[in-house]
């Protein structure tokens, strides 16, 4: 098998593994130029990983390069300076996978535990999950949203990579304590006890943060690594089950995380779906019992009250003019939360409230 053909393999391999979640493709920033800027940035101000200088390390990158199925060389990894422990993998116009790994990340973690975080951002690489230029609408809701899910996809790439649940959770408690072997015992029932002390649907700052909380993606690959494409091989995949796993997974971040959030984007869209229907029950300068009894029963005697209200003192082509720009307004809004799924949601919206209209 050529090269291409191994890269475009790798992909599809672990595309069917993808946290049925991560379901939104956010732009690659084509601008970076990685065969010229990134590497020569990182080969100025970093440690490029290779067989001579760094063997340990370089043998981590060759594992992961065999369990995922990927030509070596095409995972280039550089080591930098730095107290965080924080690891970075970069998409562009290269098909080349580049990372960084922090100093004090690798100092932290063993050689196996190294393949999981090596494996987690190459698996950013092969999901494209791409590299973002943060304006007003890519830094909405849903991007958080939608890069927290694909942390859970990465993870899963990171545990094929490694090879071991207890290995990736193991990496994963090491990077939120900053302990290492010394101090750290792993017991995951004790850790994820912890859970016990998360307020459910309290999601705090986690709502803008890009990761999941570790103790939810700890959770998330212990359901994992009981699927059959882990305990049996990947050509025993069900999808059923992996679908099974990845609804409690969603009710985890539902819950832990993104509880507000969601009720939020529901309220947005039923504020489309009111003014919507509005908007079409006075397209005909009308708004007659039978219209008033479609409103009712969608939303509610209150809303209908209110609505007509808001109306009294119009006349009809007013209500219409009104209606519309309301309708209009509620689309805006909307689309700022959710730029990525705003047009299937709109369409969505659309066909509901025309059909009973």
């Amino acid at each position: 098998m050529n090269s291409h053909n191994q890269y475009k393999s790798a992909k599809e391999i672990v595309d069917k593994i993808r946290f049925s979640f991560d379901d939104k493709k956010i732009p690659i920033d084509e601008s970076i130029d990685l065969k010229n800027i990134l590497r020569g940035h990182l080969s100025n101000n970093g440690l490029l990983i290779n067989s001579t200088v760094t063997p340990k390390l370089y043998k981590s990158v060759s594992n992961v390069s065999k369990k995922l199925s990927i030509k070596q060389g095409y995972i280039e990894a550089y080591i930098y300076p730095s107290s965080e422990l924080q690891a970075i993998s970069y998409a562009g116009a290269s098909n080349r996978c580049i990372i960084k790994i922090s100093s004090a990340l690798v100092d932290l973690l063993n050689p196996q535990e190294i393949e999981f975080v090596i494996g987690h951002e190459t698996g950013h690489f092969l999901l494209e999950h791409g590299s973002i230029k943060f304006n007003d609408e890519e830094a909405s809701i849903e991007h958080f949203m939608q890069q927290r899910s694909q942390e859970i996809s990465a993870d899963r790439v990171g545990l094929i990579a490694c090879g071991s649940s207890k290995t990736a959770i193991r990496a994963l408690m090491k990077i939120i304590s900053g302990l290492g072997d010394l101090h750290l015992r792993y017991d995951i029932r004790s850790y994820l006890d912890q859970l016990k002390n998360t307020n459910v649907n309290n999601s705090g700052s986690n709502g803008l943060s890009t990761h999941p909380p570790i103790l939810i993606r700890s959770r998330a690959l212990l359901w994992f690594d009981t699927s059959a494409y882990i305990t049996l091989g990947k050509d025993h995949q069900s999808i059923k089950e992996q679908k099974n796993i990845d609804s409690k997974i969603d009710n985890d971040l539902e819950n832990f995380v993104d509880g507000p959030v969601r009720e939020l984007i529901n309220e947005y869209k039923e504020d489309a779906s009111f003014w919507k229907i509005i908007s079409n029950v006075t397209e005909d300068g009308l708004f007659d019992k039978n219209e008033q009894e479609i409103v009712i029963k969608k939303f509610g005697k209150n809303k209908l009250e209110k609505v007509l209200n808001f109306f009294t003192g119009m006349n009809s082509d007013q209500a219409k003019m009104m209606s519309q720009e309301r309708y209009t307004t509620s689309l805006k809004k909307l689309k700022r939360l959710i730029p990525y799924s705003y047009d299937k949601v709109k369409k969505e919206i659309e066909k509901e409230i025309d059909s009973i209209t």
